[in-house]
């Protein structure tokens, strides 16, 4: 008995179509559990190099600004001010070895501890790195690879167990009410603007030197940067800040962003890590008056309370290693460019801070601009 298919053109008997049956449904099967297998065996540790695995600390930023000037901030949802990053402090404190940090240069083997994420960090940083081969001292900035070496081999503060910080935890100790250097100087006096190595490689090569990258944190302004890994310039290098500790995750991290809709179907999008609630959707073409304005008179998804996102927030979206776009959140465009924070750049203050959803790094621009903007509340 033959089989009749496509008209007549193809003709196959019942025992090699159920032979083909079987081989495709095989290989379908085989697909499947390849790609199940990628997306949920991927550990907790090697999720969490290039995402965000801890709550959003605050940006340091307490005053707030007009497109140009500071004010007293508004009290009111409708003026259209409001809603910008310093009215809405968050609790964390960093305390050297158990207590107040001195106001004088850090002392040796004195550590800093962030009670909000449970890091700890080298406070004291040496003139001189212990392996590292550049700068204009030799060995006053690493490499890299250098700057790796340099934690997993420091013995500091009576542990042995420190590393390199990813570039989320890098930035977690950015302080956007200051700038040369953006951080807390009587937390880490030791600190200067130059940019600072991240464990975090980064996705795209160098051209001119077809050579591989990573990202880094410029202490000018807390911008995101990145460099070649290395380099033969003598002064090409970074400085490093060591880490330890931090969230620890036991399972690997699966369905992070939990996607729920309204009767009208406005979907809201919540962020099981940091316990924000995202607006689902995102509207295009505002200033940075009216995203903050828009934010602040937004109903959607049943809610009222919302607001423009400050940049931590925006930047916890990002996956370091992802690009077109450069995040895992659910249906983000792939064209999208830049989106407006609720942060004033400190030393500039016509300009507020953006997240760049293309390429997944902090940058700014001028308020006036029109950028995409997408509303956030504190869930669930």
């Amino acid at each position: 008995m033959n089989l009749h298919l496509l008209g007549g053109k193809h003709l196959m008997n019942c025992k090699n179509l159920r032979i083909s049956l079987k081989i495709f449904i095989l290989i379908s099967v085989a697909i499947l559990s390849t790609v199940s297998l990628m997306c949920g065996s991927q550990t907790s540790e090697e999720y969490c190099t290039s995402h965000q695995c801890f709550a959003v600390p605050p940006t340091g930023q307490t005053r707030c600004y007009y497109d140009y000037i500071w004010f007293d901030c508004p009290a009111s949802r409708s003026d259209p001010y409001w809603g910008q990053d310093a009215q809405f402090p968050k609790a964390r404190t960093l305390t050297c070895s158990g207590g107040p940090c001195s106001t004088s240069a850090a002392v040796e083997n004195e550590i800093v501890t962030d009670s909000l994420i449970g890091l700890v960090w080298q406070r004291a940083l040496p003139s001189v790195y212990d392996g590292c081969t550049k700068g204009a001292t030799e060995g006053s900035l690493c490499n890299w690879q250098e700057a790796k070496n340099y934690c997993e081999n420091l013995e500091y503060g009576g542990q042995n167990d420190w590393r390199l910080p990813n570039i989320f935890e890098l930035q977690s100790i950015v302080d956007h009410q200051r700038c040369e250097p953006a951080i807390d100087s009587t937390v880490f006096p030791d600190t200067t603007s130059s940019d600072t190595w991240s464990s975090s490689s980064h996705l795209i090569k160098f051209r001119y030197e077809d050579t591989d990258s990573a990202w880094c944190i410029s202490y000018t302004e807390g911008t995101t940067c990145r460099r070649i890994k290395s380099s033969h310039e003598k002064y090409y290098g970074g400085n490093t800040r060591c880490v330890r500790g931090g969230p620890q995750y036991t399972q690997p991290i699966i369905n992070r962003y939990i996607i729920a809709e309204s009767v009208s179907g406005q979907k809201v999008v919540t962020d099981s890590i940091t316990g924000i609630m995202w607006q689902g959707n995102y509207i295009a073409d505002k200033t940075w008056q009216e995203a903050l304005n828009y934010c602040a008179l937004l109903t959607y998804g049943g809610y009222s309370d919302w607001r423009l996102p400050n940049k931590n927030e925006l930047l916890s979206l990002f996956n370091s290693f992802k690009r077109s776009p450069a995040s895992d959140f659910p249906d983000m465009q792939q064209d999208v460019h830049e989106f407006w924070s609720s942060t004033t750049k400190a030393h500039y203050t016509v300009h507020a801070w953006t997240g760049d959803f293309l390429y997944g790094y902090a940058s700014s621009s001028a308020k006036t601009d029109k950028q995409n903007v997408r509303c956030v509340r504190l869930g669930p």
